[in-house]
């Protein structure tokens, strides 16, 4: 007791002695000084200088201060002033010195003042610290000015300002010097994390007692071991350290020194649990801990999940007999004693020092022990869900439409979709399938085809997903179908039956070969501009056969009557009869027809309908003009591009027609529709999806198109 008494007075005593150290400032150190050198000059070096003549503030060197290490001296006069930035961080309680004198001139005058000021550099208002009456006064007279709190570790300015009248009757400076203490660093904070460890409420101190003749001190080991710690004011009562949910503990484990009469075992146990005890290392060789290490192999390392605290233990033996358990937790213990003591000397490293018998000598330097710990999260990984693949909807099409849009989607609920393939499955092959992420595909005929959509997400799953898609033939109309139908030894267009009446124009749409009807499919009136179609253009001699002249070579096609005028040769005239009428003069003639359109795309159903309404006009197709370029509509275009394939199709190098409302088709619409235009055949054909004004597809932005052209 008398020990345990005069050890709590000497750690007191240390206490109140480290707080009354700490309260003394440490010597104070020169952060500036300057002598003014011993050169006379009207510059100040190294100080800033506002006068009005270069002679107003300048070292002076006559009358110098006796005691000054040089005989220069700064000379202020007539309002001039000089200020020096000075760097004072990691000091405080900063001091100004300085020396100064005023003058005798007989144009001293009893105002004149010698001020000193100081301000923070990046302040802008300057502090008044001293003002000191000159006239008469010619002896030199030291000053010592304690700056304020503030002027502490910052950047701060100074400055002399000679209040006076003349130049010849200014202020002297000497000696000036700026001094501070430096700031001591404070002692590192100890702040521990993941595991926290726990006292479990227990907050005294356990007596150390002197170890027996022939062992060392637990003080002694310590301070052996380069801790600056003291065995019995830095006790820490840590029982447990308490670990954070879905975090993997780091154990480092390091032997420091032992004076027991048993070997033991160190390790660690689990949630309060001492069968849950895991071996670290031995001290000697035990049966039963053959694999553990010895201690003199570490240090060691090793990880633990699954726990939401650890505590520390020695198990010892008397060579094959087990002599107890002593663990970092009281209540674990024979009668709920301490047998260990805990240190923290820095933040996450822990020192124990083991008593290994029960109502022992409690030297606590059975085992000593060092730990390091820390946390590591563990990332759950959740089961990653499968994509889900969408090949679209099943599409039936009609020859001689020979292209399709696969609709294809993908989409993951927990990531993002990495690829997509398509593959062919069925039909007659259209598909590269040395290219299956961008396929190719030649036009496709009837009969039925199945795409299969592979989708791969950001983990590596699949999905698949199949559109079947039906091709049906071709519409098969009389009047096109290679077939004598009235047995009168002609066929299709050779046959009168197959002509319309008004315009004697081959129509492939008629449904009969007889002569008593123009078309079963319809007239093509539809409000647009007369149900006739055009003469002036179908290489034909039409209404006036007794002039064998044809188009452009018949005066009626001109407007003049003169064939040998190209200017006046109108192209949409419905009659090779002079005074006939031209498709198109119902309106103001320009451009009839200025954007793009596609099937399976974004367009303009205004634009639609014209295009629809030439077509009944001009082709007599007898479409409903409902702004929607359907399978009719396209079938209606490939009509109209077969017609003109040498303006239409010939400039793309293709015979086939497309459907597609693209830059020749519309060009030789527009001339139609305005024969003056007489535009050229646009000369930069590029791809219809790379067209800055072509509308957009409707199809998902994966979609694959199969298409003879991109016409």
């Amino acid at each position: 007791m008398k020990k345990l008494f005069l050890s709590l007075i000497l750690a007191q005593f240390l206490a109140v002695g480290v707080l009354f150290i700490k309260s003394v400032s440490a010597a104070p150190v020169t952060i500036f000084s300057d002598s003014f050198g011993s050169t006379a000059t009207n510059n100040v070096s190294g100080w800033t200088e506002t006068e009005d003549l270069s002679d107003f503030v300048k070292i002076a060197i006559d009358s110098p201060r006796p005691e000054s290490s040089t005989v220069g001296y700064a000379f202020l006069g007539d309002d001039g002033s000089m200020s020096i930035t000075v760097d004072t961080s990691d000091y405080e309680d900063i001091v100004l010195t300085y020396f100064w004198r005023g003058s005798d001139n007989e144009n001293t005058q009893d105002e004149d003042t010698l001020k000193v000021f100081w301000k923070k550099n990046f302040d802008s208002e300057y502090i008044l610290l001293n003002s000191h009456s000159t006239p008469n006064e010619i002896s030199w007279n030291d000053e010592e000015i304690n700056l304020p709190d503030d002027a502490s570790n910052s950047l701060i300015d100074i400055k002399f300002f000679g209040n006076t009248g003349w130049k010849v009757a200014g202020a002297s400076v000497d000696d000036v010097e700026i001094t501070g203490s430096v700031i001591p660093t404070p002692p590192p904070v100890i702040t521990n994390s993941c595991p926290l460890p726990d006292a479990l409420g227990d907050e005294t101190a356990e007596t150390v007692n002197p170890a027996p003749e022939g062992e060392q001190d637990l003080q002694l080991v310590l301070d052996n071991a380069s801790y600056t710690l003291n065995v019995t004011s830095d006790q820490k009562q840590f029982q447990k350290w308490n670990i954070d949910a879905n975090s993997r503990v780091e154990i480092d484990a390091k032997f420091i020194n032992e004076f027991a009469g048993y070997s033991s075992v160190f390790g660690f146990y689990k949630n309060d649990d001492l069968d849950s005890f895991t071996p670290i290392f031995k001290t000697a060789a035990i049966a039963g801990y053959e694999s553990t290490p010895l201690s003199t192999s570490g240090p060691f390392a090793l990880d633990l999940d699954n726990a939401t605290s650890i505590g520390f233990a020695i198990k010892t033996w008397n060579g094959a007999t087990p002599q107890g358990t002593f663990a970092t937790k009281n209540s674990l213990n024979s009668g709920s004693r301490d047998q260990v003591v805990v240190y923290n000397p820095t933040s996450n490293t822990y020192v124990l020092g083991f008593e290994d018998l029960v109502n022992g000598d409690n030297d606590f330097n059975d085992l000593v022990v060092e730990i390091e710990l820390d946390c590591e999260e563990i990332e759950e990984v959740p089961e990653n869900s499968a994509p889900i693949a969408d090949a679209g909807p099943d599409q039936i099409i009609t020859l001689p439409t020979n292209s399709v849009n696969l609709n294809g989607t993908g989409t993951d609920s927990d990531g993002t979709i990495s690829s997509y393939v398509w593959t062919q499955t069925s039909g007659s092959s259209v598909v590269n399938p040395d290219d299956v992420e961008d396929p190719s595909a030649s036009p496709l005929i009837e009969g039925t085809y199945v795409f299969k959509l592979t989708v791969t997400d950001d983990d590596g799953a699949t999905d698949d997903d199949e559109v079947t898609i039906t091709i049906n033939p071709a519409q098969s109309y009389i009047c096109s179908d290679g077939l004598d139908n009235d047995s009168d030894g002609l066929i299709d267009e050779n046959d009168p039956g197959c002509r319309n009446k008004n315009s004697d124009l081959y129509d492939p749409f008629d449904d009969s070969e007889e002569n008593d009807t123009s078309n079963t499919n319809g007239g093509g009136g539809g409000g647009g501009g007369g149900g006739g179609r055009v003469q002036c253009s179908d290489n034909k001699d039409n209404s006036d056969p007794e002039d064998t002249l044809e188009d452009e070579d018949d005066p009626g096609c001109h407007t003049d009557g003169n064939p040998n005028n190209p200017d006046s040769y109108v192209r949409s005239d419905r009659s090779e009869v002079d005074g006939g009428e031209i498709l198109g003069a119902q309106n103001a003639c320009g451009i009839y027809v200025d954007k793009f359109l596609r099937r399976n795309h974004n367009n303009n159903p205004e634009t639609v309908k014209k295009v629809q309404q030439f077509l009944n006009d001009y082709m007599n197709t007898g479409l409903a003009v409902d702004g929607i370029y359907g399978s009719k509509t396209e079938t209606a275009v490939m009509a109209f591009q077969l017609k003109h394939t040498e303006r239409v199709l010939a400039p793309w190098g293709i015979s086939n027609p497309t459907g597609i409302f693209y830059l020749t088709t519309q060009t030789e619409v527009n001339n139609i529709m305005c024969p003056e235009l007489n535009l050229d055949i646009p000369s930069n054909l590029i791809p219809f999806k790379t067209h800055p004004e072509a509308p957009v597809s409707i199809a998902p932005v994966n979609s694959f198109i199969y298409s003879q052209s991109n016409i």
